[in-house]
């Protein structure tokens, strides 16, 4: 648009609702101050000019919209669904989050203080504070995607600081939109006459190169004693290969037959069978500049050994026994199932094409994605085995009693 937003349209459905994203480089990786990011983007919507906070939530209730602020490590933004018939109300109201944001003290100390009690509740639980350390070491503590927030960092925070984020970040040269639902032209009209009225221009943040896997602080074995007894949580993994990887494909799929769904060979073998855990997953993280691979698991103390020796022998198989035909048909029935699940309807594909412009992925990333998954063979998944599943590599951080 003029204010240079671009803005992708996904039209489609039978209900008369639109969606429409707003998200921004203003995620946790650019904050000045620890909290910083995360609590500016969900103050924004607490209050605007000549609004607050119990205004805009009745208002946005009378017309039965459904409002959404995220911030994570990379990308941070606001959504908003409601039905078309409101839609010009309903953006008049939303566009003032990025042009008129109150950053109203006592809004920020006491929103600051609910999220400090959450942070000191969920980092009780040792599954919590294992990730935080795990990610932590792959990492560096000091790293955009190592470092930890701390519950006392959402106190005191100051306005003025908030302010500064918002307007370096939330600018229209740094934003992208998405628009979504059952757009006529009308709607979209009045959909994208309401996005080019944002005023802030903010700063151009570029994404960034895709970091070297080699700078990465080595693997080293973690066991941390905890007050909390119930049961340890276990944490093993490395820094892997990004989705612009020739071998990405092969390794997501084989990530999904380690542990990546219920009947995987983790859940089967060392859950249901051997019952040496209560819950265990592979699954790979993906950030902007980044990805790392790793397994969870939830088990008592006195299984832990077991539990990764079983885990590397089923890594070992994967590395010396070809798959057999029936299990890879069985993953890639269960992997293209949850993509045709995730493109049901123009709100859910709006999911998808964030993901693929927040990491940078060119639009036929899709199609390409499911060409090598037809294609690929045992032989190449036990290669892909012997590459990049080396346990040699792995940090293993153990958390509890």
């Amino acid at each position: 648009m003029d204010n240079g937003i671009p803005v992708y349209i996904l039209s489609g459905g039978t209900q008369d609702i639109f969606k429409v994203e707003l998200f921004f480089n203003a995620g946790r990786k650019y904050e000045n101050r620890k909290g910083v990011a995360r609590l500016c983007n969900f103050i924004m919507k607490e209050g605007i000019q000549y609004y607050n906070s119990e205004q805009l939530a009745e208002f946005w209730d009378f017309h039965g919209a459904i409002l959404r602020s995220y911030s994570d490590l990379d990308v941070a933004g606001h959504s908003i669904l409601g039905l078309t018939r409101h839609a010009e109300n309903l953006l008049d109201r939303w566009i003032q989050i990025f042009n008129c944001p109150s950053f109203n003290q006592e809004e920020i100390d006491t929103n600051g203080r609910i999220f400090s009690e959450k942070l000191k509740i969920e980092i009780s639980k040792n599954d919590v504070l294992s990730y935080r350390l795990f990610t932590a070491q792959l990492y560096g503590y000091d790293h955009q995607y190592g470092f930890n927030t701390h519950p006392k960092d959402f106190i005191n925070q100051k306005a003025e600081e908030l302010k500064d984020h918002w307007l370096n970040y939330y600018g229209t040269s740094n934003a992208t939109a998405i628009i979504s639902g059952k757009i006529d032209e009308n709607i979209q009209k009045t959909l994208l006459d309401k996005l080019s009225l944002i005023k802030n221009v903010g700063t151009k943040i570029e994404m960034g190169e895709m970091l070297d896997i080699s700078t990465f602080p080595s693997p080293i074995l973690i066991n941390h004693s905890t007050n909390n007894e119930l049961q340890t949580s276990l944490k093993m993994g490395n820094v892997c290969i990004d989705s612009h990887h020739d071998d990405y494909t092969g390794f997501s799929t084989l990530v999904h037959i380690l542990g990546g769904y219920f009947g995987s060979r983790l859940m089967s073998n060392l859950r249901e069978e051997q019952g040496l855990c209560y819950n265990i997953y592979a699954t790979i993280d993906r950030m902007a500049q980044s990805s790392y691979f790793f397994i969870s698991a939830d088990l008592n103390v006195e299984n832990l050994e077991l539990a990764i020796a079983g885990i590397k022998d089923e890594i070992r198989d994967l590395q010396e026994e070809l798959i057999s035909e029936e299990e890879l048909h069985m993953v890639r029935s269960y992997i293209k199932g949850n993509i045709l699940s995730s493109l049901d309807g123009p709100i859910r594909c709006s999911e998808i094409l964030k993901s693929y412009l927040s990491h940078d992925l060119p639009f036929d990333y899709f199609r390409v994605f499911l060409h090598e998954l037809e294609l690929i063979t045992p032989e190449k998944l036990r290669d892909i085995a012997n590459n990049y599943l080396n346990t040699e590599k792995m940090t293993i951080l153990t958390m509890g009693p």
